[in-house]
């Protein structure tokens, strides 16, 4: 049964399930098998159906409360109890803490991983926090699991979330301990993974956070992990796009994952597209015209998938900023409105890109609401930035450059413009060319708005930003972006000769 469903072939793993279901005469005769079936959903991408199988087996259990109140409840007595434990607790006590020698505890506890992840997937925030701390608390009366790591690896989530970056870093080091353990059994590669998208990519240069994601995915692939082993790749790909890598070799090696998920039944094509989707676009290789008005329409898809919607929110609202379309942007951003997500590759764009969107809004309409919100976004990041690490920190001072160019106090052509190279040469110190091309278009956008100061000097520094960001742009393979900067400001940047 486990094998049929495991490769995918939901239909007759189903009919055994029943069978076998049929004639449990208990709970426990029950419950591999209905672990076996929540995994299976949540293979098939059915994140809701497996959440709610999950859910009422642990309740069947007594384990799970059947009303929103008491899972509310629970959540603060169980959050009081772990938090008071790992206060008066060692790492080392932790670390030899003995190991559970029941069966059903192993699969109660892999039970709650995966409705873990499930909720994760539906954005189920209240489920997710209260099966974490009842997973936690059960392994820490009751003796640790071979996934034990795991949820720690998910207790450093729940750190993170809340700005807790110290404990955050504690317990993202104790889960891979953990997990290093029992590296066959304790989805070890999928807790690389973790500790290295929500911590360790803020500071590590780019060929570190790759040898990373390429221990998870071989660590993943080795236990047959394989919808972890293709978000590490992906993830992976994710940074390097981040970080500034070729945009033709990243459109190679999208191109090449797409085609391993239909070997694996799709387990994350709809998430890889819309990752995949700003740097065809970029480039000029999608099959499809770049259509805003359909970007817009992104916000009325199904959004039950919250990874799915986190992926199409950033790359959209992306590239509407790359061509400077920010009516396009704030539909986007009111239609699906904030994602929460503080993973690197997660937050720093929504972060950078919503300061952008909301402070060009407020240069045109003076709506302090808009203000508000591109202040909060670059406070947010810079923040981030602060804490975790400093590989943004050249976007905080693009970010900032452009909310002085569109504050309305008067900012002085001169001090605004020092403010934008100061960006730019911060970016091009840690080799983000790309970066430092929009802080030049950015740079270009304001100067082209100050029309009572339009003289000889500030046309031929219109024409010198926008060489750098065409020249930067094509260095990172853009070409598709070049050719509408050419269109857009054609009156200062002439196309290049073939």
């Amino acid at each position: 049964m486990e094998a049929e469903l495991a490769r995918g072939n939901w239909q007759v793993g189903q009919e055994i399930s029943e069978e076998v279901l049929k004639y449990a005469n208990s709970i426990d005769d029950r419950l591999p098998t209905q672990l076996a079936l929540v995994k299976a959903l949540g293979r098939k991408k059915s994140h809701m159906e497996s959440l709610l199988l999950a859910l009422s087996t642990l309740q069947s259990l007594g384990l799970y409360s059947q009303s929103s109140v008491g899972v509310s409840l629970r959540l603060i007595q169980d959050l009081l109890f772990v938090r008071r434990y790992f206060n008066k607790i060692t790492d080392e006590a932790i670390l030899s803490l003995p190991e559970s020698q029941s069966v059903q505890q192993g699969i109660v506890t892999e039970l709650f991983c995966s409705a873990i992840h499930q909720s994760y997937f539906c954005g189920r925030v209240v489920d997710f926090l209260a099966l974490t701390l009842k997973a936690l608390r059960l392994n820490l009366r009751d003796g640790l699991t071979p996934i034990s790591g795991r949820l720690l690896a998910t207790y450093f989530l729940v750190c993170d979330g809340i700005g807790d970056f110290e404990n955050a870093s504690r317990f993202a080091k104790l889960g891979l301990e953990l997990a290093s353990r029992y590296p066959q059994r304790s989805m070890y590669g999928y807790v690389i993974y973790l500790k290295t998208v929500f911590l360790d990519a803020w500071s590590m240069g780019p060929d570190e956070v790759a040898d990373l994601y390429s221990t998870s995915y071989k660590r993943s692939m080795e236990v047959g992990d394989f919808e972890s082993a293709l978000i590490c790749q992906a993830s992976a790909l994710d940074h390097d796009f981040l970080a500034g890598r070729p945009l033709a070799l990243l459109d190679v090696k999208f191109a090449e994952l797409v085609r391993r998920e239909e070997i694996y039944h799709n387990a994350l094509m709809k998430v890889t597209l819309q990752q995949w989707l700003p740097i065809r676009h970029l480039r000029g290789t999608s099959d499809e015209v770049l259509n805003f008005d359909t970007m817009v329409d992104f916000g009325n898809e199904d959004t039950t998938d919250k990874i799915y919607l986190a992926a199409g929110y950033s790359a959209r609202v992306m590239l509407a900023v790359f061509w400077g379309n920010y009516g396009c942007a704030k539909n986007i951003l009111a239609k699906v409105g904030p994602v929460q997500d503080t993973s690197y590759t997660g937050s720093v764009p929504r972060l950078f890109f919503t300061a952008i969107v909301y402070n060009a809004l407020y240069r045109e309409t003076r709506q302090k609401a808009y203000r508000k919100r591109g202040k909060a976004a670059a406070q947010d990041l810079l923040k981030s930035s602060e804490l975790k690490g400093t590989n943004s920190l050249h976007r905080c001072k693009i970010a900032d450059a452009h909310a002085r160019s569109c504050s309305k106090r008067k900012q002085g052509l001169v001090g605004v413009l020092k403010l934008f190279d100061e960006a730019i040469d911060a970016a091009l110190n840690c080799d983000h060319k790309q970066d430092a091309a929009l802080a030049s278009q950015l740079a270009a956008e304001y100067l082209v708005g100050c029309e009572d100061n339009i003289s000889k000097a500030n046309v031929d520094s219109i024409a010198q930003y926008l060489k750098n960001a065409r020249n930067w742009y094509r260095q990172w393979g853009a070409t598709n972006l070049v050719r509408h900067l050419e269109q857009k400001f054609s009156t200062y940047l002439p196309p290049l000769r073939s």
